[in-house]
């Protein structure tokens, strides 16, 4: 035996003798990998001491020492587990250190809390807590759950979740729940946002404070979830008002969407029958089925009535229906006769037939326009408000054939006086109001003889050297100002004609005489009078 192998045999049997549970690390790691597949449950390693996995009497060494401590009340830090365990009798590498720790916590025999809080298997920090922060987190001995706690989380789950395929598995259980209850808690979250935020509308959607109650019961049960055991003694304690929630949420769940979208038709119904409550106001079997709408609508609970709203609306929307058919009949029929008694007012105005015409056409155009939508109309307010807008369009229409009557007439009056001028400028006439008789020549000898000399005019008159009379031009008439156009009156009708209840001639004859009166009046200071 060379002198390197006898130091290297006396220096294995010093380690032995010194380190001499160094072999309970029969299946070393080579790195984190390792690690998180121990976590993870992928490795043989998981599984727990004494069935024969790696590592079995390190696990039970390190098992046993924790359970001490428990005993002992003594907190104990995962630094002072490698510690321990790197020195003698141990002699083990950090890292398998923290492999042995990892088995402990995968077969949920140890905990391990970083600022209290307990870390699960998978969370991602926890290779660092294991070995770099070691003297930042405590590893203790975890105490198994109740059978009694466990099967009692187990049935509610199973009635609240409605579901067989319950974990038997402590971890995947609490796993189970909470990912349950955080799936209801966004659940109720959504319907909140989408349906129950802001100013309550007159018709609120059912089940607000069932959804509210569930975030409330749900919330105190997820405040606990940092620790296993406590957060299922809330969940065991919360149990009979989960399941409660559970049940009420069944119809408020079936009624988004299905029965939302009868419960919004009806509420649109409603809102339009309220515009048109001055037309539905004397129909009494119309306010019963409102009425009946509106009780559906306020129970706090309709689920069982909302299917009949459709029955309601559509009976609703055809009383409202005639109302409106009628209406629109009814003004399209005096936009027919407006517009007949307009183009008739036109062709009269003889000889200007043609200007009339022409003038009304913008008018038409507009009144058709009207007339589809009177046509298109659902609501008899609407209509109301289209007849106001036709009247003013009629009105507009009969202003625009006076303007172009009294245009055309204007026009025509220049071109009679004009051809006149003409006329008699072409017969060197002079016009009788412009004619006098000669003077003798002794009344005005000088002023005569001075005009004839400069071919002048006198005193408005010309007269030729010859004495004859000649044409005379007055500046005047060349600037004779155009006829003013007639002055109308313009009066509604239910402005001369009263409204009045007659019974006999006598009363006939004396309404007559006043309206009678009232035209007169009119005329007094106009030249016409137009009803409208």
């Amino acid at each position: 035996m060379s002198a390197k192998q006898l130091f290297e045999t006396v220096l294995d049997k010093l380690v032995d003798s010194i380190f001499t549970k160094a072999d309970y690390i029969s299946d070393p790691v080579e790195g984190d990998g390792d690690i998180i597949r121990i976590l993870r449950h992928t490795n043989e390693q998981s599984t727990m001491a004494g069935m024969g996995s790696a590592n079995e009497r390190a696990v039970a060494d390190m098992k046993t020492f924790l359970e001490l401590q428990k005993r002992l009340h003594v907190q104990t830090a995962m630094g002072d587990i490698q510690r321990k365990y790197q020195a003698d009798p141990y002699g083990w590498r950090d890292i398998d250190i923290a492999a042995v720790a990892a088995q402990l916590v995968a077969a949920q025999d140890a905990t391990i809390l970083y600022g209290g809080q307990a870390l699960r298997a998978d969370d991602k920090n926890m290779i660092d807590c294991l070995r770099k922060h070691a003297d930042k987190v405590e590893i203790r001995i975890r105490e198994k759950m109740s059978d009694a706690l466990l099967s009692k989380a187990r049935s509610i789950l199973r009635d609240f979740a409605d579901t067989s395929a319950v974990p038997e598995d402590e971890d995947k259980l609490i796993d189970c729940i909470q990912a349950k209850l955080e799936e209801t808690q966004e659940h109720c979250q959504s319907l909140m946002h989408d349906h129950f935020t802001g100013l309550a509308p007159e018709f609120p959607y059912p089940g607000k404070s069932i959804v509210e109650d569930g975030l409330h019961i749900i919330g105190e049960i997820l405040a606990d979830r940092a620790d296993g055991e406590a957060f299922l003694r809330a969940f065991n304690a919360n149990g009979d008002k989960l399941l409660d929630f559970a049940e009420d949420m069944e119809p408020v769940d079936g009624f988004f969407p299905n029965q939302q979208r009868l419960f919004d038709g009806a509420v649109e119904t409603l809102a339009l029958m309220d515009r048109e409550s001055f037309y539905l106001g004397d129909n009494e079997e119309a306010q019963q089925v409102i009425a009946d709408m509106k009780g559906i609508l306020r129970d706090p609970q309709p689920y069982r009535r909302v299917s009949e709203l459709p029955g309601l609306t559509k009976k609703l929307s055809a009383m409202h229906g005639e109302i409106v058919r009628s209406k629109q009949n009814e003004l399209l029929s005096s936009i027919d006769g407006a517009v007949e008694e307009l183009k008739e007012f036109a062709n009269n105005q003889e000889p200007y037939q043609q200007a009339a015409n022409l003038a009304i056409a913008g008018t038409e155009h507009k009144i058709a326009s009207v007339k589809g939508r009177v046509h298109s109309a659902k609501a008899a307010g609407v209509i109301d408000t289209l007849r106001m807008q036709f009247k003013d369009l009629i009105e507009e229409g009969y202003q625009a054939v006076d303007a172009a009557v009294d245009e055309a007439r204007a026009k025509a009056e220049r071109e009679i006086r004009l051809k006149r001028e003409l006329t008699e400028r072409e017969a060197g006439a002079v016009p009788a109001e412009a004619r006098v008789s000669p003077k003798p020549a002794s009344s005005q000898p000088a002023a005569a003889s001075n005009d004839a000399s400069q071919g002048m005019p006198q005193s408005g008159r010309g007269v030729s050297q010859s004495g004859q009379v000649t044409r005379v031009i007055v500046a005047e008439k060349s600037a004779e100002a155009a006829p003013k156009p007639l002055k109308r009156k313009v009066l509604r009708r239910d402005e001369a004609f009263d409204r009045a209840v007659l019974t006999n001639e006598a009363e006939v004859d004396a309404y007559l005489a006043s309206v009678r009166k009232a035209l007169l009046e009119a005329l007094v200071e106009n030249d016409s009078v137009r009803l409208s």
